[in-house]
């Protein structure tokens, strides 16, 4: 009969403290880095109409985002809530190109460069957009247009964004 016990036990313990420990565990992660998932497609045409600010990536941003920055936390996430909302349109250096949620791509640029790194999540418009994005380097430049939606990892995100060809 103990035996009987023990093995409901666990099992109970199997089937719903292991679900409900990665669930809080995810609400945790969540909260605490700030992501909030995949970009929505909610403004993303309006972003081609938008004006951009005369925000520049280099200088000030660089030096507060950079991994050995004498900023501090306090300095930095102030400066995320004045970034946040602002239209941008900046060419960068690529450092990593990859999938994200479909029909996405995160375009992660360099920070080496004296200008701050982005993640630029990018819906191409066209297929002339698509063979653009699945064919850049690392190294090569490209116009990144969106809207800054927070910071990650001291990375600029921005989302929804396009890119700008030509």
């Amino acid at each position: 009969m103990r035996r009987v016990f023990t093995f409901l036990f666990w099992g109970v313990v199997g089937v719903v403290g292991v679900p409900v420990v990665g669930i809080v565990f995810y609400l945790a992660l969540s909260s605490f880095t700030g992501l909030k998932g995949p970009p929505t497609a909610s403004n993303r045409g309006d972003v081609a109409r938008l004006s951009p600010s005369g925000l520049a990536p280099s200088a000030e941003l660089a030096r507060i985002f950079t991994i050995f920055s004498e900023y501090t936390d306090v300095q930095r996430d102030e400066k995320e809530r004045e970034l946040k909302g602002i239209v941008v349109q900046w060419r960068l250096a690529v450092y990593n190109v990859s999938s994200g949620p479909s029909p996405f791509y995160r375009v992660q640029t360099s920070s080496k460069t004296n200008l701050v790194g982005t993640f630029c999540y990018v819906k191409p418009r066209n297929d002339d957009e698509r063979k653009f994005l699945t064919t850049l380097k690392t190294g090569d430049y490209f116009t990144c247009k969106g809207i800054i939606d927070g910071v990650f990892m001291r990375n600029i995100v921005i989302s929804p964004a396009i890119v700008v060809l030509g």
